[in-house]
């Protein structure tokens, strides 16, 4: 397993919450916007701010859910990867937590009863030993 591995899920859920905090401020401006009916006459090719709004919305619903179904798939694999590859249960959990569940440093510490400074110690060994073995299977 490589370190860009792991990193793939993380980065997935990030634009993926990026995404619904957009989705939700787009709602919100959406509900502000109202047809103003004129009576006057509109081109047959005019969009209205609130359908522009609407395809904008539907758009990123879309692609919401292409990267939450893209998100789920990467933490299969890698849950997968991690409980075949890594031997030690810490490592594993730490791996899990930080990775698959997208958990801050803090809190992998809080949850595994261990000090931030121990959690970035344990991060670095395994980050050391996943090089290690990537450079020997290199060889």
């Amino acid at each position: 397993m490589r370190v860009e591995e792991l990193r793939v899920a993380r980065e997935l859920k990030k634009r993926a919450d990026e995404l619904q905090k957009n989705l939700e401020e787009l709602r919100i401006l959406s509900i502000s916007l109202s047809r103003v009916m004129t009576g006057l006459p509109v081109a047959p090719n005019y969009e209205s701010r609130v359908e522009k709004m609407a395809i904008k919305i539907a758009d990123g619903e879309r692609e919401l859910s292409r990267l939450a179904e893209e998100y789920l798939e990467a933490r299969r694999t890698l849950t997968q990867k991690i409980m075949e590859e890594i031997a030690e249960p810490v490592h594993q959990t730490l791996l899990l937590m930080r990775y698959v569940e997208c958990l801050s440093y803090r809190e992998c510490a809080k949850r595994m009863n261990f000090s931030e400074r121990q959690i970035f110690r344990v991060h670095q060994k395994i980050l050391k030993r996943m090089q290690e073995v990537r450079a020997n299977d290199g060889k």
